[in-house]
């Protein structure tokens, strides 16, 4: 039960992080600065976590390739979030997805 427990919250890390992609993004920079990491970065994490990383995924990485993908997307966007928002707004973000991801990791 704790393990679905934790893919929902998995889930709505995931999507929280594309909004929050698009919302920084969207929120400074010149206008191929707010294409790019607004609407065409949010896009191919989408493509690549849907082949590359979703659980029932036929070319679904390894175990530690899916965690250094995890760190450069999650590290990444907790960046974006501490550029364009808040330091503090960013560290709760890192937080939990850092608890979700470990829990992750260790619940099989």
């Amino acid at each position: 039960m704790f393990k679905e427990i934790n893919n929902v919250i998995r889930f709505l890390v995931e999507m929280t992080s594309l909004g929050l992609l698009v919302a920084s993004g969207l929120k400074n920079g010149n206008l191929v600065l707010k294409i790019g990491i607004g609407i065409i970065m949010p896009v191919i994490i989408m493509l690549f976590w849907s082949h590359y990383m979703a659980p029932m995924s036929a070319a679904r990485l390894t175990e530690s390739a899916r965690m250094i993908a995890e760190f450069l997307i999650f590290g990444s966007t907790a960046f974006l979030i501490a550029l364009s928002f808040d330091w503090k707004v960013a560290s709760t973000y890192i937080v939990i997805v850092a608890a979700n991801t470990i829990l992750d990791h260790v619940l099989t």
